[in-house]
This record gives structure tokens, C-alpha cells and sequence, in this order.
């Protein structure tokens, strides 16, 4: 696929991934009310770093070597075989730790113990949602954007199964059926895969190397930089917020946060099928700089674009998608909306480091990143109130771009002193 029909594609995926969730949303927060949904907001970042262990997070590490193996079979199997193995152990290890200390979770999660059976059986679910992660990433490292886009249609189909948990249990419903529909997710992606490419057998397990386990883990290292410290400091403004604000206010950053989480996770599918398996296979630094600036310019116009038809319609997407107790939310569409903007021009070029593996830069540039958004909101949320929370997530993602742009010249610029010295 070129870049416009990768678009095209990657669009429609996202505005089916979108309306599902947000409907995910509506349901969830007319039978839970904005501090319901603030909980399983909490639940579901927490499932996240449980998933976020289960898998090293190696996502990145897994497309960008298999698309860079594209030529080498052999060390292709390698790699898919060494990303079993370390799933399959780290699984285990993080079901068997959550269920030792799941009163202590729902404790400090939901600030209550009655949630501990409901946290020990959604543990057992970490290897599925972990193992589709895996197969997905060397999905669009081999470039198979059509079977990729196909799990994630699929993807947003099931996640209505949170709405009908919802209904029918509740709170308790709808945090269970959070990991029960991302294992059912797991089982359509494995036969995707095997329809494609089969299951070599036990050799793939055996496969397993040290070297490819490196490559991985540092690739781990850099994703989980992003994947810990993101939902602890979402924990940390929403209880800036619920002890500063209320409750309530909880639900209306929490509502505000997914619309935001759904632009990114289309740029991050976007950048991950176009994007990044094209910068992992490039060597030519003139033709990867091309590329790069030609994405950045499609996604600054996308987003944006999104954006301001998003803040015409905010009203609507209020009333029609969350419910009319949202409706105080309004205020922070401007800030987090530019916010936004400046977040999905930054990813473009957070890809570099990644393409090249720069780990220590890329580990530090994050960890000052949500460090600076979690200051920042130290600072805003009790002087503005809620609305200071999206002054600290747009001035951040202001400094994050300017910053990552910088960076992005230094690397340019030293490509080309090198090209010159050896010419």
C-alpha cells in the first residue's frame, strides 16, 4: 500500500475502531456515571502494565527485526520463536505476582478489597492479549497491512462485549469482560495468523536465542519506558484531580483522555504500517529523511484536520457518545485537541529513535516527558482545576515537539557529516 491508500485504509480502520469504542464509552458511562468510569479507567491502566510485563514490551523490537529479517527467513523464525518463549514465561510470572498481591491492588486501585477476586481472575488472561500483540506486530513487519487491519476491525467489533458486561453486572462486569474481550481478540488474530503463515511446530520454540533476545529486550527497555510510566502518571493526575476537584472531574478527564487516546492509537497504527518497517530496512539517510518528512506533513494535516472537525462537533460527541453529565467537559476540547496535534507530529519523530534503536536517548526523552506532564499538573490542576490538567498536556506536548524536532536535526545533520567525511 502507498501512502495515500495506507491512509485511506488506516482512516477507516481507526473511524470503525473509533465509533465502537466510543459507544464502548457512551454505555459505560450512562450506567456508571463519570466516577464509575474513572475507576475502570483505573482498572484498565492497571491491566495494561500487567500486559505491559507479560510481554517485555517487545512490540516494537518484534516489527521493527521482522521486517528488517525480511530477506533472512531463518533468522526471521529466530526472532518469532524467542518472542514466544520470553511471552509465554513472563505470562506466567505476572499472572502468579497479581495473584499474590491482588488485595493490595484492589486496594490501592479502587480504595477498597472487594475487587481482589475480580483483578486475581482477570490476571489469568495476560498471555492471550500478550500473544496477539506479538503476532500482530510481525503481521506488519512482514507487510501484511490487510490481514493486520482485519484483527483490528475485529478488534473493535468485540469490544462492544464491555457494553453488554456492563448492562448486565455493572462495575464488576465491565472490568471483567476488559480482558475477557482482548483474549477472544487473541483467538481470532492466532488463526489469522496460521491461515497465513501456518504454525512451524515445537521447532519454533526451540528457536529461542540469547542474541535475539537482547535485541529485543532492548527494544522492551525503550516500549516500556512509555507503557509504565504513561498509566501511572494518568493514576497520579486523575488523583490530583479527584482530591483537588471531585470525582465527577475524574470521569470528565478520563472521558476527555479517550478521545485523545483514540487519535493516537490511529497515528500509532498509521506510523506502524507505513511508517516504521520502511525506516527499519532504509540505509539511504536522504531517502529516510524524505520519508519521514513526508509522513510528518501527512499527519500533521490528518490530525488536524480530525481535530477541528472533533471541536466543531464537541457538543454532539458529548451528548451522543458519553451522555449530558459529561457536559462540563467542554471546556478542555481547545487545549487537549492542540494538545493532540503537537503529541501526533512528535510521534513522527519519536520513529527515529526507534528505527535506530536508540534506547538510552529514547528512555530518557519519555521518562522526562510524562515526568514534566505529572509536574505540571502538580502544579496546574490546583490552581485551575480540571482545565489545568489540559494546560499541563499542551504546554508538555509543545515542549515534547520542539524537543524531539531537535533532536531530529542533530541526527540529520550528523547523517549527512558522515556521508560527507567518507565521501
Amino acid at each position: 500500500m502507498k501512502l495515500f491508500t495506507t491512509s485511506v485504509f488506516v482512516g477507516l480502520a481507526s473511524v470503525f475502531q473509533m465509533i465502537a469504542g466510543l459507544t464502548n464509552q457512551k454505555i459505560l458511562a450512562t450506567y456508571l456515571g463519570p466516577a464509575g468510569l474513572g475507576m475502570v479507567g483505573q482498572f484498565v491502566d492497571f491491566f495494561s502494565i500487567g500486559l505491559l510485563f507479560s510481554r517485555a514490551a517487545i512490540d516494537s523490537g518484534v516489527l521493527k527485526y521482522t521486517a528488517t529479517y525480511e530477506d533472512q527467513k531463518e533468522d526471521q523464525e529466530r526472532l518469532i520463536g524467542t518472542s514466544i518463549c520470553i511471552v509465554a514465561i513472563l505470562s506466567i510470572i505476572s499472572t502468579i505476582g497479581v495473584n499474590a498481591y491482588s488485595d493490595f491492588f484492589s486496594l490501592h486501585i479502587f480504595r477498597n478489597s472487594g475487587m481482589s477476586r475480580v483483578i486475581s481472575i482477570s490476571s489469568m488472561c495476560f498471555f492471550f492479549p500478550a500473544m496477539s500483540c506479538v503476532l500482530l506486530n510481525v503481521l506488519a513487519g512482514k507487510g501484511a497491512k490487510t490481514k493486520f487491519l482485519i484483527a483490528n476491525y475485529i478488534s473493535s467489533v468485540l469490544v462492544l462485549t464491555v457494553s453488554v458486561f456492563t448492562v448486565f453486572f455493572g462495575l464488576k462486569g465491565a472490568i471483567f469482560a476488559y480482558p475477557t474481550f482482548q483474549s477472544v481478540v487473541a483467538v481470532f488474530v492466532f488463526y489469522i495468523y496460521l491461515k497465513a503463515y501456518g504454525f512451524p511446530g515445537w521447532g519454533l520454540l526451540r528457536s529461542f536465542s540469547i542474541e535475539k533476545a537482547v535485541f529485543l529486550l532492548k527494544y522492551g527497555l525503550m516500549h516500556a519506558s512509555t507503557m509504565v510510566i504513561l498509566p501511572l502518571t494518568m493514576m497520579y493526575v486523575r488523583n490530583l484531580i479527584g482530591t483537588h476537584v471531585s470525582l465527577e472531574s475524574v470521569g470528565y478527564w478520563q472521558g476527555i483522555w479517550k478521545i485523545s487516546d483514540m487519535i493516537q492509537i490511529t497515528i500509532v497504527m498509521f506510523l506502524n504500517l507505513h511508517l516504521f518497517p520502511v525506516l527499519s530496512r532504509e540505509k539511504n539517510s536522504d531517502l529516510f529523511s524524505k520519508k519521514l518528512i513526508e509522513t510528518l506533513t501527512a499527519v500533521i494535516v490528518m490530525v488536524g484536520c480530525g481535530c477541528i472537525l472533533i471541536y466543531i462537533l464537541r457538543d454532539y460527541i458529548i451528548n451522543f457518545l458519553l451522555s449530558d453529565k459529561f457536559l462540563d467537559m467542554r471546556q478542555l476540547f481547545p487545549y487537549q485537541l492542540l494538545g493532540d496535534t503537537l503529541k501526533s507530529a512528535a510521534f513522527v519523530l519519536k520513529y527515529i529513535m526507534l528505527a535506530k534503536a536508540m534506547t538510552k536517548l529514547f528512555i530518557l526523552t519519555e521518562t522526562i516527558y510524562f515526568s514534566s506532564l505529572a509536574v505540571a499538573a502538580h502544579f496546574l490542576i490546583p490552581k485551575f482545576g480540571i482545565i489545568g490538567a489540559s494546560y499541563s498536556y499542551l504546554a508538555v506536548n509543545a515542549l515534547y515537539f520542539m524537543t524531539l524536532f531537535f533532536i531530529y536535526r542533530r541526527i540529520l545533520f550528523s547523517d549527512q557529516g558522515d556521508k560527507t567525511s567518507k565521501g
